[in-house]
């Protein structure tokens, strides 16, 4: 039994989060005062426009008839193929 993949929108925010308030940094806020937060805004602004991204497919897929699913699970309206 293959375990799901998790959603990747999800893990993005997740690893920003991880990111943001670790204390481990690219451009270092202590010497570089406001200017080391240009690292933190730009991890924002990726993961922001990467799930926009996302969200966008999805809707696409789905207005075009596709339905997207968790991976092993049926849709109500899809019959049983056992």
């Amino acid at each position: 039994m293959a375990l799901p993949h998790p959603p990747r929108g999800l893990v993005a925010m997740g690893g920003a989060a991880l990111y943001l308030i670790s204390p481990i940094d690219l451009v270092p806020e202590a010497i570089l005062g406001p200017l080391g937060l240009v690292d933190d805004a730009g991890v924002v602004a990726a993961v922001v426009l990467f799930v926009y991204k996302l969200v966008k497919a999805r809707r696409i897929l789905a207005d075009g008839g596709i339905e997207v699913g968790r991976p092993g699970r049926r849709s109500p309206r899809e019959p049983d193929r056992r």
